[in-house]
């Protein structure tokens, strides 16, 4: 992954696996409060599979594909290639909550 291309504030997370949707509750939520804004959607790439994505000014990340089980998170270049975009409201995990989303994860990562 390109790190470099991530927000600063998500660069130390390159190589969290969580779920899909926790990859974007745990983004959205880490850069809410840093004070980033950013916008949730779920979107439809190319090969027809589902993805979650999280978009801010400059930057486009892709959290995996919505039927996986865990996905590591891949900055993007360009917004083009995606369709049917359909915005999604979260709300954003307690800064207190946030490291409990990855030991959720890390229970189950032995299997």
């Amino acid at each position: 992954m390109s790190a470099e291309l991530l927000p600063l504030a998500l660069q130390p997370w390159t190589g969290l696996r969580l779920s899909p949707f926790d990859n974007l509750r745990f983004c959205f939520s880490t850069l809410y409060h840093q004070g980033i804004e950013c916008r949730a959607f779920e979107a439809k790439a190319s090969d027809g599979k589902r993805h979650y994505l999280l978009e801010g000014d400059d930057w486009l990340l892709d959290c995996g594909v919505v039927t996986r089980a865990s996905a590591e998170l891949v900055p993007l270049v360009s917004d083009e290639g995606w369709s049917e975009l359909e915005s999604l409201d979260l709300v954003p995990v307690a800064e207190s909550q946030l490291v409990f989303l990855t030991i959720q994860h890390a229970h189950f990562d032995h299997l």
